[in-house]
């Protein structure tokens, strides 16, 4: 068993303390030994049996009384001479661990590792993967863009024996304003948001309502009338007369 003796004087314990303490022992491996010509000590199957070797000079001392012949002591022993205290601590081997530990350990670094494992790969490929849903998604919304703006070119074609004058002049208007988007849209649509096509669709929507207005030959040269003499007899005619 190997054995650790801890040393310290009465000025490293003031100044240091218990836990410091520790640093300033032997580790001795051998069963049986002579430490620095204070004390024997020899193995046993349950502690260790402390000789004094000068006791006359250099006594050593246990709860202040003297140890004068060989004693039986135990792990954790305490004693001292005149000017040093030791205590004796055992130092065990760590235990042999069982089949079945070393089973669980393996299989717990291995799920570890591939929990470590499979954390990678989303790191990696989730950037990937909602990048791409991002790309179809704005490729939909550009298609759906696209449609729109065919849909409004569909109801701008006029015929000009069967619109007047001025409906014709309102739809080349709306339709060069749609040209000027369209071609906008065409030079910039790879790198729009979804937000920014939005807002232009809600654009196009208005285009939309006004095309339908237009394709259904708005009389812009309807001429209004006014109603004279009714409008004298409603509000000018004297009441009893």
């Amino acid at each position: 068993m190997t054995v650790r003796v801890i040393y310290y004087t009465a000025e490293d314990l003031e100044k240091h303390g218990d836990l410091e303490l520790r640093r300033k022992s032997d580790v001795i491996e051998d069963t049986e030994f002579n430490y620095n010509d204070v004390f024997q000590l020899k193995e046993q199957k349950h502690g260790w049996l402390l000789t004094p070797l000068n006791p006359t000079e250099n006594p050593l001392f246990h709860n202040e009384e003297v140890i004068s012949e060989t004693t039986v002591v135990k792990n954790g022993f305490a004693f001292n001479s005149a000017t040093t205290f030791y205590k004796l601590i055992a130092e065990f081997p760590p235990a042999e661990r069982s089949a079945q530990n070393r089973i669980f350990s393996i299989l717990t670094a291995g799920i570890v590792a591939l929990i470590l494992l499979l954390e990678l790969v989303l790191v990696i490929l989730l950037p990937v993967m909602q990048e791409q849903d991002s790309g179809k998604a704005q490729r939909v919304a550009v298609q759906r863009c696209e449609n729109d703006i065919n849909t409004i070119r569909g109801k701008l074609r006029t015929d000009k024996e069967k619109n007047k004058e001025f409906t014709n002049a309102a739809i080349l208007f709306l339709r060069k304003e749609l040209n000027r988007v369209t071609d906008y849209f065409r030079k910039n649509r790879d790198y729009m948001t979804i937000e920014e096509i939005e807002l232009m669709r809600s654009r196009l929507t208005k285009y939309n309502i006004l095309a339908d207005k237009l394709s259904g030959e708005i009389d812009f040269d309807q001429k209004v009338i006014p109603d004279v003499n009714g409008w004298i007899k409603r509000n000018c005619t004297i009441e009893g007369k």
